[in-house]
């Protein structure tokens, strides 16, 4: 299977990477930076390992690679929470619900 490893130490405001990753279903193992905790859903798409903290990310890499399936059920997990979350579709509504609250 294939994972992210993303360990950042400075956040970004949305992580393009993660969203392209999450859209071909790859399990995530990202820093947990308040602009990626929306990315992840902690055990369930993948792990957040603490930034700049080496322990963190052998711990969870050792995790994901020891367990073959857990790691196909998390990108699957990932595409599904992606799809459902940050779609193309999902995102114009609600900058058309956003544009529309404006204008009211």
């Amino acid at each position: 299977h294939h994972v992210i490893v993303l360990p950042s130490i400075y956040g970004e405001t949305l992580n393009m990477v993660i969203l392209e990753c999450m859209r071909i279903g790859r399990t995530q193992l990202i820093s947990n930076l308040p602009a990626n905790i929306p990315l992840n859903k902690d055990g369930i798409t993948g792990y957040f390992c603490n930034a700049g903290d080496s322990s963190s990310w052998e711990q969870n890499i050792l995790k994901i690679s020891s367990e073959i399936k857990m790691g196909i059920d998390y990108g699957l997990n990932s595409y599904e929470y992606g799809k459902e979350k940050f779609s193309s579709d999902v995102i114009s509504k609600e900058y058309i619900k956003d544009f529309n609250r404006l204008l009211n």
